[in-house]
């Protein structure tokens, strides 16, 4: 194209055509451009001269070629923004004609010509941003575009050369991809050389179209679904330091690898050089692990993946879509490794656990409970009739299962990203040190579901034994390991489920909590919430959270177990309680007593909308959000509810876990005494009597105080233990205490335990579990109920749609936006009363809340 003018190569734009002086023909008529400026004149020259050269000619040719490209390397300092466009966009001609004559190549210095456009393009970083998205809203003009959209189509073209010629143009560093964010040029449509006018008006339609996001070269490395892998040298391994190097493979071409769970010991990267990573004692645990995997017999080389090193984490657009893909590697990798460290005698121990060996070894743990001499040495019993050994001396037994509990108690059962590592595997083993053992994992999943059965349920066992899996998070999620194993896919839940599944398990970053699960939730969920390591935290929290909303209804629990620098919006960690109870909540307290969860305003269609700008919802004004729009990250939620009624007496409970840990706990009962006779007297001193019975019966007290949860005793039983013990008279100095129940382990004295702690008022232990950082509240309309300790006079009450209790809000000064304080139990309208009786006191309305 350049040697015989007319027709440039579509990364070189003619100048002519913005000029507007002369039509692209008129400029090209001579044989060449005119308008070209003096290093592709140059470079049009030199391969009109290729084209033309003889046998005898053609080392002089390549000669100039390389004279030239000296030149620009000497004189590239003082080029500008232009000259080094064009720079750039002659040595990737040269580089083109060098690739087309492979017989010079032996003659000439490859490396220099290949490492200048290096040189041009380190330079050309610092004077332009070819990165950003300078085309939505920028408004170029098209000269500065024309510039922008060649350096675009130059590097894009080497980006190919890296990955179909082999030519390292990264600069030593091919596996990370230099050019990964550089967006993708756009159509011919904008690159033809048309007038000025008709170009403006392309140009108009193309950002009417565009999206936010152009693309890039990393969306096409993330369509191969290309990941990297660890090259381990068998026969380059020192005594302290592990020798590997990386290697691109696409997940659709199904490679063949193992792949590496372990606990970061470090978060030092591993060094490299020349092409080689060492992994040293700045990561001690990868490297034990490695040496461990390289004792297992396996035909070099060995391919591994380890999510530390073959993600790069300091790269936050490429973690974020490499996450995406930990499902399909799990899947693939012949082999999972669970490094365990030194965890050998565990290890052995399981491994030789069997039905009927587990069974032997409780049934003599309960036969031998108690005596002292049950640890001493005993005489080993023979095998039985079909040669398999019950059991060896107790002191063995009972070392083979502590190694086994210390086996359980490692910190990887308790990672949240190991989860979906364990789900997905296709062969996940246990591994410590340099031995050959290898545990696989359903091995410890069988020992579960063997210990729920025979372990949990007897009392005559040693405490080890009874606390096997206590350090173990992982424990309720082995139990059904055959069933998740089967399918994952067919399981899949939504993702609040998995979070309260995965509730004990930690991570190093506050978002992992959901992107460490995000595999493992339902589809929906995984098309809505992506993983973002590049915002904030309160900016992620608040997109999952308005997004979960939106999903699964307003079903409020508090949830407050994250600290930010600066604090989500008020309605940020609400979780229905079917996910999530936070201890001392009402909800958590009716679901552990087994009755029906509440429904305030549940069987009302859901109604919830994220609001895109916060000063237009100030504002009043409504601003929709089209269905699939993509993911939310708003601060303002609209719900649609009714206003019930306002807060006019609010007394602090004096429960709280403050005065847990510096108050006795009977002045705690004394305080909670107190403020329940003040909160009744100022009650019945209403002129309202919404429960039509009287201000001066307490029963609605007495159940209020215990959240509405009555079993055990009859309404009368109950009242007499309130009237009582608001009198100072507990029920275990009453004559007749009928109560006959049991809080865990503590009994009334009619039970025989008289100790301190089981002498406390059953009326008491039952309502201070509800009453816990709560406060006792009266309404203007004479409603009474437990709210948020952080209740003030003033404050709202309202039932949301979809909801199961109520909630209090609090206005944020005279706007129309609101601030969540939190759930409350107003009695009388728990099971949904306020929405089907609703009349003109109870305005439908949409609460905004920020």
């Amino acid at each position: 194209m350049v040697a015989r003018g007319g027709r440039l190569p579509p990364f070189i734009f003619p100048r002519c055509a913005i000029d507007g002086v002369v039509s692209p023909a008129e400029c090209s008529a001579q044989g060449y451009h005119q308008c070209l400026p003096e290093v592709l004149a140059i470079c049009c020259s030199l391969v009109q001269a290729y084209e033309a050269r003889t046998p005898g000619s053609t080392a002089f040719v390549w000669k100039s070629i390389y004279k030239e490209v000296g030149r620009i390397r000497e004189e590239y300092d003082s080029f500008g923004r232009e000259e080094l466009v064009s720079a750039g966009q002659a040595m990737t001609i040269y580089v083109l004609l060098q690739v087309k004559d492979q017989d010079s190549i032996p003659h000439n210095d490859i490396d220099f010509l290949i490492s200048t456009p290096v040189l041009l393009a380190r330079k050309l970083y610092f004077q332009m941003d070819y990165t950003s998205n300078f085309i939505n809203g920028a408004s170029l003009d098209r000269r500065e575009w024309a510039l922008r959209e060649s350096v675009r189509r130059n590097v894009c073209l080497n980006f190919g050369f890296e990955l179909l010629v082999d030519a390292d143009f990264s600069g030593g560093k091919a596996a990370t991809c230099g050019y990964d964010r550089v967006a993708v040029p756009t159509g011919r449509y904008l690159w033809e050389p048309v007038s000025n006018i008709e170009w403006s008006a392309r140009y108009k339609k193309m950002e009417a179209e565009i999206r936010k996001k152009p693309l890039s070269i990393q969306d096409l490395r993330q369509d191969k679904r290309e990941i990297r892998l660890l090259v381990v040298d068998p026969m380059d391994f020192a005594v302290n330091t592990v020798h590997v190097s990386m290697e691109i493979v696409s997940l659709d071409d199904q490679p063949e690898y193992d792949a590496l769970s372990y606990v970061w010991g470090s978060s030092s990267p591993p060094r490299g050089e020349r092409g080689k990573l060492y992994v040293d004692g700045h990561m001690q645990t990868l490297f034990q692990a490695l040496r461990s995997i390289r004792s297992y017999p396996k035909t070099p080389p060995r391919r591994i993946w380890v999510d530390a090193v073959c993600i790069n984490q300091q790269d936050h657009q490429e973690k974020s879509w490499q996450i995406l893909l930990m499902a399909g590697i799990y899947r693939l990798a012949s082999t999972t490794y669970k490094f365990t460290n030194d965890n050998l005698k565990g290890i052995r121990a399981a491994s030789q656990l069997h039905a009927r060996k587990f069974r032997a070894d409780m049934n003599h743990f309960k036969s031998t409970a108690g005596d002292q001499n049950a640890d001493r040495p005993q005489p080993e019993l023979k095998q039985n009739n079909i040669g398999v050994a019950i059991w060896r001396d107790s002191s063995q037994t009972s070392k083979n299962w502590r190694a086994i509990k210390l086996l359980l108690s490692h910190p990887w059962w308790g990672r949240r990203w190991v989860i979906q590592e364990a789900f997905f595997s296709r062969n996940p083993v246990l591994i410590c040190g340099s031995a050959s053992d290898l545990l696989p994992l359903d091995k410890i999943a069988q020992i579960a579901v063997w210990h729920q059965k025979f372990a949990s349920s007897a009392h005559k066992v040693p405490d080890f034994i009874r606390t096997l899996f206590d350090s173990c998070p992982f424990y309720p999620l082995l139990r059904e390991w055959k069933l998740y194993r089967t399918d994952p896919d067919v399981h899949r839940a939504p993702l609040p489920r998995w979070m309260t599944l995965a509730k004990g398990f930690k991570q190093s970053l506050s978002r992992d909590m959901v992107f460490g699960l995000l595999s493992l939730a339902s589809p929906e969920d995984q098309l809505r919430i992506k993983p973002d390591y590049y915002h904030s935290d309160e900016t992620v929290f608040t997109s999952i959270f308005a997004y979960l909303t939106k999903t699964y209804g307003i079903n409020p629990v508090r949830f407050r177990s994250l600290e930010f620098k600066k604090p989500l919006p008020s309605w940020c960690g609400i979780w229905g309680p079917r996910y999530q109870a936070e201890a001392g909540s009402i909800l958590h307290f009716a679901a552990r007593r087994g009755r029906k969860s509440f429904k305030a305003g549940a069987r009302t269609k859901r109604v919830a909308r994220a609001l895109e700008n916060h000063a237009a919802a100030g504002r009043g004004e409504r601003n929709e959000r089209v269905e699939g729009a993509g993911p939310i990250d708003n601060s303002v939620l609209g719900l649609q509810g009714i206003y019930f009624d306002e807060v006019a007496v609010a007394i602090p409970s004096g429960i709280t876990a403050k005065t847990i840990y510096t108050s006795s706990m009977a002045s705690i009962e004394e305080s909670f005494q107190s403020a329940i006779q003040c909160w009744q007297k100022r009650w019945a001193g209403l002129k309202y009597d919404p429960y039509g019975s009287g201000n001066d019966f307490p029963w609605d007290l007495c159940r209020t105080l215990l959240g509405d949860w009555t079993e055990g005793l009859t309404d009368e039983e109950w009242l007499a233990h309130y009237q009582l013990w608001l009198k100072g008279i507990s029920c275990w100095q009453a004559p007749k205490c009928k109560r006959g129940l049991s809080f865990g382990a503590r009994k009334c004295p009619e039970t025989g335990l008289n100790d301190v702690v089981g002498r406390e008022d059953c009326f008491y232990r039952s309502s201070r579990i509800c009453c816990y950082n709560r406060s006792l509240m009266i309404t203007a309309r004479g409603f009474i109920g437990l709210a948020p300790l952080e209740t003030m006079v003033g404050d709202t009450i309202s039932v949301f749609y979809g909801s199961l209790i109520p909630l209090v809000l609090r206005r944020n000064g005279d706007g129309e936006m609101y601030s969540l304080v939190g759930e409350t139990y107003v009695h009388g309208i728990m099971y949904g009363e306020a929405v089907e009786t609703k009349d003109e006191s109870c305005p439908e309305q949409e609460f905004l809340l920020s």
